[in-house]
């Protein structure tokens, strides 16, 4: 059968084929010439979903990565100012279309007016005729456009005060004492709170786990490198001394600030509130107690902030290594991008060779879906605390690949369709994001990234 001529995606094409994922990215071509079945009114609903692509033979192809499969798409993407390549299943969201398959497609992304179809069209097909030599006849190709961005905040100029005494809690608040606030953590020994270097204190990262250096007494805690060194400075090697000591607070300026005026802005509201609910005849009871125990959980929350107040108060330790951005030099596919931050125990309340690995469930919703690994494995310590308030899960131990890819059914992907049943289930706790959890892809993405003008081409 003839395929229809190729022509460019329409502006609704481009702007609503991506319709449903992330930052719904634009389309700038595609290998297929099927035409497009978008939504015909503006009230139909049109979104499409990813999968990860299970069990397929261009897999073990593509990860291969010197391979001819990935050299020859490499090449291929060469002339276009590419920064990801993503082998995904996708197709619509529609619930009526959950138990089918989706098809897979390598998606390979441009930054933004960086590429014309008629150039992006000549690179996908390229590509899919790379997978066609080599008997991959069921994957197309599509070019969308997505940038890369670091996962910290931007930073802003702050001042310094003089530091009270204050230390970050093993506890987190209740809903009795404060309500359930996102907020809540910043002050916390847990992981996942919102780190930055003192000399860029609003660009803001997530504190990732507590590690003990090998035979020492040593405490340090896992970030990334970007969050702690701006691109404006030089990329090399970073070994704390007492010349070059490069403070770690949490949380950041903005955080804190932010957290601090909208605590005042809540007891204003509450405040107004009661005025109201007192002028009344007849007093609403009911309305009264509830306004003024907001604002006592509003003011409690403030008043734990306080001695947090100054930039100093909040630091919690400073660099103690942080190897330069590049390729990794165990495994050069991968990209290196890590800091370790030694913690002063002038600022924990538990002794930092008792810190636990541990993280918040979520704020007000939980799902026992989310992560059953507490029974599963208990004994590696993986167990299910449920104190008043917040689930809290404590880890330690490593997870081993074979214990990630066990068959589960009760653990559920809400919208996706699993293909592969040995699956890996994958978690992760963000500063900004929260929890998250989900299936992970058997084919490796390929990012491309510019290290002072020098691009290093890893894999995920």
């Amino acid at each position: 059968m003839t395929e229809p001529p190729a022509v460019p995606p329409s502006r609704k094409e481009s702007r609503g084929y991506y319709s449903g994922l992330p930052d719904s990215p634009d389309l700038v071509a595609r290998s297929t010439t099927t035409p497009w079945k978008g939504p015909v009114y503006e009230s139909d609903v049109y979104q499409r979903i990813l999968d990860p692509v299970g069990k397929h033979a261009v897999v073990s192809l593509w990860n291969e990565s010197t391979g001819p499969v990935r050299h020859k798409i490499l090449e291929a993407v060469g002339d276009i100012g590419w920064n990801a390549i993503d082998i995904l299943r996708c197709g619509s969201a529609d619930p009526d279309e959950r138990h089918f398959v989706r098809p897979v497609i390598l998606f390979v992304s441009v930054e933004p007016g960086s590429t014309t179809w008629l150039k992006g069209r000549a690179v996908a097909l390229k590509c899919r005729d790379t997978l066609r030599e080599h008997g991959i006849n069921d994957v197309e190709v599509e070019i969308k456009v997505s940038r890369i961005t670091p996962c910290c905040s931007n930073d802003q100029d702050q001042t310094e005060s003089e530091p009270p005494t204050a230390k970050l809690s093993p506890h987190i608040p209740t809903l009795q004492e404060e309500n359930y606030r996102r907020d809540s953590i910043q002050l916390s020994e847990f992981l996942g709170t919102k780190i930055a270097s003192s000399r860029h204190p609003s660009r803001e990262g997530t504190k990732g786990l507590y590690l003990k250096v090998r035979n020492t007494e040593t405490v340090v805690a896992l970030t990334c490198r970007h969050v702690v060194f701006g691109p404006e400075e030089e990329n090399m090697d970073f070994c704390h001394n007492t010349h070059t000591s490069r403070g770690v607070i949490q949380p950041g300026n903005k955080t804190y600030q932010d957290t601090v005026e909208s605590l005042r802005r809540e007891i204003s509201r509450e405040n107004f509130a009661i005025d109201v609910y007192e002028s009344l005849t007849p007093v609403p009871e009911k309305g009264l107690e509830d306004a003024r125990s907001c604002k006592a959980k509003a003011e409690s929350s403030l008043q734990r902030h306080e001695p947090f107040e100054s930039m100093e108060s909040r630091i919690i330790g400073h660099v103690l290594f942080s190897p330069k951005l590049g390729l990794s030099s165990s495994s050069p596919t991968r990209f290196r991008d890590w800091t370790l931050i030694e913690l002063d125990q002038k600022k924990y309340q538990t002794p930092l060779a008792k810190l636990e690995n541990a993280f918040p469930s979520g704020y007000g919703t939980f799902s026992v879906n989310v992560m059953t690994w507490g029974g599963l494995y208990q004994e590696r310590k993986r167990r299910l605390c449920l104190p008043l308030g917040i689930p809290i899960f404590p880890q330690s131990g490593v997870l081993s690949e074979a214990e990630m890819r066990c068959p589960d059914h009760e653990f559920e992907v809400l919208g996706k369709t699993v293909v592969d049943e040995d699956l890996m289930r994958v978690a992760m706790y963000g500063s900004t994001s929260g929890l998250s959890h989900g299936v992970a892809n058997t084919a490796r993405s390929v990012i491309r990234r510019f290290v002072e003008g020098v691009p290093m081409i890893s894999e995920e």
